[in-house]
């Protein structure tokens, strides 16, 4: 939001969903973008709408979302391969938006190889009913000197740049934040294979990521050369590093989500 902010073309006010049910209207435009709380609906007389969604690969959240998308007037999605399927369960159009990270602020560098402290990195749950768990303790076993476990929004980049590898298990094939917040602080990013879901579109594999399809035989063996083989993973991490910071920004998606809209950020902001 603090995009939005420095934009001199915006008169910006933030409220939660529960603030925006008494809000009366008066507004050019609304834009939702998903906490992952769909116990809320946006009141139908706050026109235009539009709803950036994140969860629609998880099958309660995708129930709840689907009975209030004709709320809004347009809509954009985390993942590309919901938007058919939201389009055959309800009729409605969804635009693709994937996740994306924060911009760099001033000091925040790719930084050596020597700077890294940890082998390994995983910031995260483990999944219901998810073999995300498999991996989490996989890591703790083989790869003591990592960082597994929790951390604030405002300690990923910390803990990513400081990483040689962030491993990555999408519960449900899907494009998740790590993806972006991982490679744009300049680790190696090491994920579970996705399978179509715009993947291609987005990312080449083994120039800015590298992905395996088993957790005990290839995830291990990717882990081991990638340690062993500090050039090779330097520069994939600096390709992916690249990449996201030069396209795949909130800036970026605010920029797009308002050139559907038929809004423009002012160049600069």
């Amino acid at each position: 939001m603090e995009i939005l902010r420095r934009d001199p073309l915006f008169e910006l006010h933030q409220f939660d969903m529960q603030e925006i049910q008494s809000v009366k209207g008066g507004f050019d435009f609304y834009v939702r973008f998903d906490d992952g709380d769909y116990t809320v609906v946006m009141p139908q007389r706050l026109r235009p709408a539009a709803w950036w969604i994140s969860d629609t690969h998880l099958r309660k959240p995708y129930k709840k979302i689907r009975r209030q998308v004709r709320n809004y007037d347009a809509l954009f999605l985390a993942q590309k391969d919901d938007i058919q399927r939201l389009k055959k369960d309800t009729g409605v159009t969804a635009h693709w938006l994937p996740w994306a990270a924060d911009a760099l602020k001033p000091g925040q560098i790719f930084l050596s190889d020597d700077q890294r402290l940890y082998d390994i990195c995983f910031i995260g749950t483990e999944g219901k009913y998810s073999l995300r768990k498999v991996v989490i303790e996989t890591l703790r076993y083989y790869y003591p000197n990592s960082y597994i476990g929790r951390a604030e929004r405002e300690q990923l980049y910390d803990f990513y740049s400081k990483a040689k590898i962030v491993v990555n298990y999408p519960i449900h094939n899907d494009i998740n934040a790590r993806f972006f917040e991982a490679m744009g602080a300049g680790a190696m990013f090491l994920t579970h294979r996705v399978k179509g879901n715009g993947i291609d579109e987005l990312f080449e594999e083994n120039k800015h990521l590298v992905m395996f399809d088993d957790i005990q035989g290839e995830m291990r063996q990717k882990i081991e050369f990638y340690l062993a083989h500090s050039e090779k993973r330097m520069e994939i991490a600096k390709n992916g590093f690249d990449l996201v910071n030069g396209r795949h920004t909130y800036r970026d998606r605010l920029k797009t989500l308002f050139k559907t809209l038929g809004i423009a950020l002012s160049e600069g902001h």
